[in-house]
């Protein structure tokens, strides 16, 4: 039914694109060497559950609850590679980006 709304009111395509314009503009102010060690995807085929960013050996995962939004749903940092934590994201992360297309990078 959540789907069935985003896919009506077009808030998810809204919502990417307000996260690459954001993105855009540190990109930009970025010295040259370093622009090119970023890079986003989108994917489509699968629903996503989490926002999951990764830094090296740190992680910030934010869990999408269907009760709330943005700011308001809890958001972890985790530290170290061998975490059992960090171990799933990473699985997650690297599942859904082999099956993702590029949108900055």
């Amino acid at each position: 039914m959540i789907a069935e709304q985003d896919l009506e009111s077009r808030r998810i395509p809204a919502e990417i694109g307000h996260v690459q314009q954001a993105i855009k503009s540190p990109l930009n102010e970025m010295k040259t060497e370093m622009r090119g060690k970023m890079e986003v995807r989108l994917c489509r085929e699968l629903p996503i559950y989490a926002c999951i960013i990764r830094a090296d050996d740190r992680m910030w995962v934010t869990d999408y609850l269907c009760c709330r939004t943005g700011g308001m749903c809890p958001a972890m940092e985790i530290e170290g590679r061998h975490s059992e934590f960090f171990e799933l994201y990473k699985d997650e992360l690297g599942f859904l980006w082999e099956r993702a297309e590029t949108v900055i990078g």
